[in-house]
């Protein structure tokens, strides 16, 4: 968490606001720790917002509550596992404001560690509109994290569905793609901490 707060104040791109939304039980050692955290960092910038749901609701819910406050006219998603590149936000931006009305939203390519070692590597990454991958699950977007959306759009789609407990991101995905495509920026702009910390069982997620 730290170094993924870190990896957002450092963007070069500067007019941005940091939601950070803590989707943990109130009463638990891990909604002490992450209070612990993010006050330290609302002390040293303004830009940061601190929302704290009232119980473990999802991923899924925890986007829309930080989607219904933000004000910018672009949302970028990122995990609290998962760290941007500095300019991941101004070259997002760029190419969205050169973009058409057609293109939703961009994505770029990640790099996925695991115990501080490098295991893959995407960086290619094409645009257009892949409704059929993301439906068989091999739409290649690398992570939640990688998802930098206009914010007319999210609205437009009524953000994410609370009812997936996962894979929200490929549902919300479908939905987009079906009038919309995504640019693409084939550098690697956001790092993937995979640690497979949060995996259900593999019955539970039958």
């Amino acid at each position: 968490l730290n170094k993924s707060i870190q990896s957002a104040l450092n963007q070069t791109f500067t007019e941005i606001e940091i939601i950070i939304v803590d989707d943990n039980k109130p009463d638990t050692e891990a909604r002490i720790l992450t209070e612990k955290i993010v006050k330290k960092y609302i002390k040293l910038s303004k830009k940061i917002i601190y929302l704290k749901h009232s119980k473990n609701k999802n991923g899924a819910a925890a986007r829309n509550t930080g989607i219904s406050i933000a004000k910018g006219k672009y949302i970028s998603f990122l995990d609290s596992d998962d760290e941007y590149a500095p300019d991941r936000i101004e070259k997002c931006y760029t190419i969205m404001e050169q973009s058409t009305a057609k293109d939703a939203g961009v994505y770029t390519g990640c790099i996925f560690k695991r115990n501080g070692k490098t295991y893959n590597v995407n960086s290619k990454v094409n645009e257009g509109n892949f409704m059929l991958e993301t439906l068989a699950c091999t739409f290649m977007f690398s992570t939640g994290s990688n998802i930098f959306v206009r914010k007319n759009v999210i609205d437009e789609l009524n953000g994410f569905d609370d009812s997936f407990s996962r894979h929200q991101d490929y549902e919300f995905l479908v939905r987009l793609f079906e009038n919309y495509n995504l640019k693409a920026i084939s550098e690697v702009l956001v790092l993937k901490n995979d640690e497979n910390l949060n995996l259900p069982s593999v019955k539970k997620m039958i």
